[in-house]
């Protein structure tokens, strides 16, 4: 198996698979498919494509008319002309209409397979014009649409660009908008407002004069209590990859894996923290004997000594060492809030509103923007390394770019 596959378009409802199709959709977990994102091309394809996403819990439904179906009957197979034109007579406002029942199915994620193809002799105006229609239809649905482009990319793209269906960008700006409430969250928990800014500012309008935001505690002076709270993010992550390990194990019956893996970590875990809260060290000891057992029951040979030392090393480096670099949570808020009261601090030295408000806002407008790449880099390989690390299985082919074995030539070596 290559790895966790999600088919993000296909067309299993075609007539191709008629003498197969379940057969070949049964097998598909087994290979690592783990979705199918299948589409109907027209109202007489939808009902089997809706019949395909509610047989199978991994296959989920996009509902839209493909230009190609707008295909005269002169011009046509032996398939015939799509319904599209056999029973709506072109008139594809009302096919639409027809299949708008379709998109309340919770299944139905999505509007397509829809699209321009100039290869085919259907009128520009009226391919034009229907997906317009499906981009439009899309928005209002607030569903991402699966475009067909052949030989038509400039009009494609001006489509697009004109009604901008949804996409990455609006996920990108919700997460932004998301990060800006928690910043103002923890800034109201720690009186902070581009550090000292009020204080500053008010020592120099009215000297002597001290204010400061009520604030529930300040990161300075806390750092035993933010260390600890970066390392319990830390292992709630953790712990939810290894879940998801846990049930991606189970799905392919890989129990024993699954047990000497996640559910023997889990157990020193719970066995470590209730030693710390003096409950005793039974549970640990159990732990410990679990992690130990594992290699002599899975491994061969030798192996089973090798394992032994290879998976204390291996795991309590990788677990523990994981969970500890969540720290770098704690030097994130540490330093914006540091360097926010060094700008501040230098902005008040001459004494001056007009600069004071200058240099600080330069000041803290480079902090935000050292903050923002520190933040995102620093969040990716949290994620990338330290969380999918626990679950997620690579797959693919390699990639060679310098491979001998051409497709059109041969290279010859003297």
């Amino acid at each position: 198996m290559t790895g966790p596959i999600f088919d993000t378009h296909a067309h299993y409802s075609a007539r191709a698979f008629d003498t197969d199709r379940f057969a070949l959709l049964d097998s598909l977990p087994a290979k690592g498919v783990v979705g199918v994102c299948e589409q109907a091309t027209h109202s007489g394809d939808a009902p089997r494509v809706l019949e395909l996403a509610h047989r199978y819990p991994w296959v989920v439904a996009a509902i839209g008319i493909h230009p190609e179906s707008l295909l005269p009957a002169a011009d046509c197979g032996e398939d015939g002309p799509a319904p599209t034109v056999s029973v709506y007579g072109g008139d594809w406002a009302a096919e639409m209409r027809a299949l708008a029942p379709c998109y309340e199915d919770p299944k139905v994620v999505a509007v397509g397979e829809c699209g321009l193809d100039y290869h085919w002799p259907v009128p520009k105006d009226a391919q034009l014009a229907l997906f317009e229609a499906e981009i439009r239809l899309a928005l209002e649905l607030d569903k991402p649409i699966i475009v067909h482009d052949r030989q038509a990319h400039a009009d494609v793209y001006a489509l697009l660009k004109k009604y901008r269906p949804k996409g990455t960008s609006g996920e990108l700006f919700s997460l932004l908008g998301l990060c800006g409430i928690s910043t103002f969250i923890m800034g109201a928990l720690t009186g902070g407002f581009f550090g000292d800014f009020l204080t500053q500012l008010v020592a120099i309008v009215s000297p002597g004069t001290v204010v400061a935001l009520p604030k529930l505690f300040d990161p300075l002076y806390y750092l035993t209590m933010i260390l600890i709270g970066s390392m319990a993010l830390g292992m709630v992550q953790i712990v939810t990859g290894m879940a998801i390990s846990l049930i991606e194990k189970c799905k392919r019956k890989k129990f024993l894996d699954a047990f000497f893996e996640e559910i023997t970590w889990w157990t020193v875990f719970i066995g470590i923290a209730l030693l710390a809260l003096g409950k005793g060290a039974a549970v640990l000891y159990v732990g410990c004997a679990l992690v130990l057992l594992g290699p002599i029951v899975q491994g061969k040979g030798w192996g089973k000594l090798t394992g032994v030392f290879g998976s204390l090393y291996n795991h309590v480096t990788g677990y523990f060492g994981d969970i500890l670099s969540y720290t770098r949570l704690m030097a994130l808020m540490l330093a914006g809030s540091v360097i926010a009261q060094v700008f501040n601090m230098l902005a008040a030295m001459p004494g001056n509103v007009i600069a004071f408000i200058i240099i600080s806002m330069l000041g803290n407008a480079m902090n935000f923007g050292l903050n923002l790449l520190g933040c995102y880099v620093h969040d990716l390989r949290l994620q990338c390394l330290e969380f999918f690390n626990k679950f997620y299985v690579d797959g693919g082919k390699p990639f060679r770019p310098l491979d001998l074995n051409t497709k059109y030539y041969n290279v010859v070596k003297d």
